[in-house]
């Protein structure tokens, strides 16, 4: 799993932007990858019987 926290003063850095478009180019062209919010991570292991 991998989390990304993009707040807006440290995302619009000239530095950081191109990060994140190679992670984003990657996810795009990376098949049967899921993303996914917090609550749908949540709702998945819930449907599944795991215990919050």
């Amino acid at each position: 799993m991998l989390s990304i926290g993009l707040h807006l003063r440290l995302i619009v850095r000239p530095g950081r932007m191109p990060g994140l478009e190679t992670v984003l180019a990657h996810a795009a062209r990376t098949p049967g990858l899921w993303v996914a919010r917090r609550r749908d991570i949540a709702a998945h292991w819930l449907a599944r019987g795991a215990t919050p």
